[in-house]
């Protein structure tokens, strides 16, 4: 079965060394390798198994672009988790309306800031807060967050990542639906399989390209 996850962690096998993406830091390019993109969202995925989430259910994540917003949405979706990404942008009071109807356990967020939205939110099915710039009280640190996999085994990822199907609900965006309140829209596998790999073929790319990443993560 060929997903997203799959696809991710057959680099980190093949490509160990090779670059998967960029990002600025301290005004610095860092380098990811696909090597370390594997490792950190088996870790994290390993981690949301630790936290309780099975197969189906919904993780949000609060966040402009980082490196965490990547790993995280992977690691879920490897696990069987939902990702819905919230615009970082978004009010406090839309905050709390999308994370009331996508359902969301656990949230990832970016910023101090973003962690009293979700605080803020009160939603009752929110049972754990990640912070990735600033963890204040109410939330932990993403490294502590990594470290509650520490005593999953491999075994229970890989069990994970091998049960995908196809059919299986792979993320949750919310978009505009033209008029009123957003609209969420629950995308397979197979949705984000095949439109990936249409632009692989359509654009030709290949392993020796790069592609600049700058509209929100949270948007298809």
């Amino acid at each position: 079965m060929e997903t997203v996850p799959h696809l991710v962690m057959s680099n980190a096998r093949e490509r160990s060394a090779s670059v998967a993406f960029r990002f600025r830091a301290d005004g610095e390019w860092a380098t990811t390798t696909w090597g370390e993109y594997g490792d950190a969202v088996r870790r994290i995925g390993k981690a949301l198994i630790a936290s309780g989430i099975e197969p189906g259910d919904r993780v949000g994540i609060l966040s402009y672009n980082t490196p965490e917003w990547v790993i995280f949405d992977v690691a879920a979706m490897a696990i069987g988790a939902v990702p819905v990404g919230i615009y970082f942008s978004s009010a406090e009071a839309e905050v709390a309306d999308l994370l009331e109807r996508s359902g969301a356990r656990i949230v990832l967020a970016a910023t101090a800031a973003h962690v009293a939205k979700v605080r803020a939110a009160e939603s009752a099915g929110v049972e754990t807060i990640i912070g990735v710039d600033a963890a204040p009280e109410g939330s932990v640190s993403w490294s502590e967050f990594a470290q509650r996999g520490a005593g999953v085994d491999d075994d229970a990822f890989d069990v994970r990542l091998s049960s995908l199907g196809p059919g299986d609900p792979a993320t949750m965006i919310f978009t505009a639906g033209g008029h009123g309140d957003a609209v969420g829209v629950v995308l397979t596998h197979d949705n984000l399989f095949f439109t990936s790999w249409s632009s692989v073929e359509l654009f030709d790319i290949t392993a020796d390209d790069s592609a600049l990443s700058y509209l929100p993560l949270s948007h298809i």
